[in-house]
């Protein structure tokens, strides 16, 4: 069975140089790509998401509570302990990585039919 993964938590405030507003992710963008990888995906999977906040997570998505390294940076450095050796315990050997403001319109079974070690796009 597949893992699947996102990430939602609550970005630091920019810096002052910075005029762009941080992205605000809730539950119900969690939720909804939830409704597209069930719509999609059409093999068993796990969906998981690493967050600090799971309040109004659907029931059905496992949440674990997002690790503190580098939560406090802006960007998404908190993403790269996936890779490490410690998160197979949590994620599995195996995983796919959704980013929460993606749309799903079709079949997803070709991103996971592969034999590659690692891949990304």
């Amino acid at each position: 069975m597949i893992n699947v993964i996102t990430w939602k938590w609550k970005q630091p405030p920019n810096p002052p140089r910075n005029k762009r507003k941080p992205c605000e992710f809730s539950a119900k963008h969690v939720n909804v790509l939830y409704s597209m990888v069930s719509r999609h995906l059409h093999m068993p999977f796990n969906f998981i998401c690493l967050t600090d906040d799971p309040h109004g997570i659907n029931p059905n998505i496992q949440t674990i509570p997002i690790w503190r390294n580098y939560l406090n940076t802006h960007g998404c450095y908190v993403r790269l302990k996936a890779f490490s050796n410690e998160a197979k315990d949590l994620l599995g050997p195996k995983f796919v990585s959704f980013d929460l403001d993606c749309v799903i319109v079709n079949d997803i079974i070709p991103l996971f039919d592969r034999d590659e070690e690692f891949m990304i796009w």
